[in-house]
């Protein structure tokens, strides 16, 4: 396992393995529309990441293109909320922390930054070894606070070093 400092490190490529369907139904809970939802499950990401500790604390710079948008953000895991816009479903409120502790495994818990949200959505993002191969993989369960729909999806990356 490599040191947690640098866990995280590093340029993401799709395997292309994700479900979708799955994917598209995540993203109507969310509100978004046809067209972007149609361009979005087709376009595949590709972040990229750095780690470091400061305070004590995990934090995670990361760069993401998703149709021609790039963002870039800076995360704490240290489970204290923040917000920020997000290219696809607009402006959000983040939770992030270490599971368990470790440092190879994140729970992300996201909203809508609006006084009544309609959904909220928790990730698991993890650093695993297949095959000899690093991966990083994010499993997402996002949920309707209005009705029974619930959409879970992974999406499989791996190391492009």
């Amino acid at each position: 396992m490599a040191d947690y400092v640098d866990i995280w490190e590093g340029t993401w490529i799709s395997t292309n393995e994700e479900d979708t369907n799955a994917i598209n139904d995540a993203l109507v809970i969310q509100g978004v529309s046809w067209l972007v939802r149609k361009a979005v499950v087709y376009a595949r990401p590709s972040p990229s990441l750095k780690s470091y500790i400061k305070d004590g604390v995990l934090v995670l710079e990361q760069t993401r293109t998703i149709m021609g948008y790039s963002s870039y953000s800076t995360w704490a895991c240290d489970r204290i909320e923040f917000e920020r816009d997000e290219p696809v479903v607009g402006k959000v409120r983040l939770t992030v922390s270490r599971k368990d502790g470790k440092y190879d495994s994140l729970l992300v818990k996201t909203e809508p930054a609006v006084d009544d949200p309609t959904w909220e959505a928790t990730a698991e993002w993890s650093i695993v070894t297949e095959n000899g191969e690093r991966m990083y993989i994010r499993t997402a369960i996002v949920g309707s606070k209005v009705d029974d729909r619930v959409a879970t999806f992974t999406v499989k990356l791996s190391d492009d070093l």
